[in-house]
């Protein structure tokens, strides 16, 4: 399955991490620019949404936390805060890819 992300400039620190963590858990990660059409059927998600686990198929549910909301250490997606850095994904105490 493939997975979109759309490029902000102030979320650039996290567009290598974003699609190293989605790809680790096999799907096909593609950046799109602001402008570009949105696909019929595309997921089209944050570079903060950081995934821990989620894995492509059918029946596939999204239900992302927020970073430091109850939940946020078992949860398969966390959405990260604006600003947030590689670093502050590294150290939040999460494996990032099994």
């Amino acid at each position: 399955m493939q997975i979109f992300a759309v490029y902000r400039a102030e979320d650039a620190k996290l567009m290598r991490l974003w699609a190293d963590t989605w790809a680790a858990n096999g799907w096909k990660v593609r950046l799109i620019l602001p402008k570009h059409p949105k696909r019929k059927k595309a997921k089209v998600v944050s570079v903060r949404l950081i995934n821990f686990g989620l894995r492509p198929g059918s029946g596939v549910t999204f239900r992302p936390r927020k970073w430091g909301a109850p939940g946020w250490k078992v949860a398969k997606l966390v959405r990260f805060p604006e600003g947030c850095t590689e670093e502050h994904v590294y150290q939040c105490g999460r494996p990032l890819v099994k």
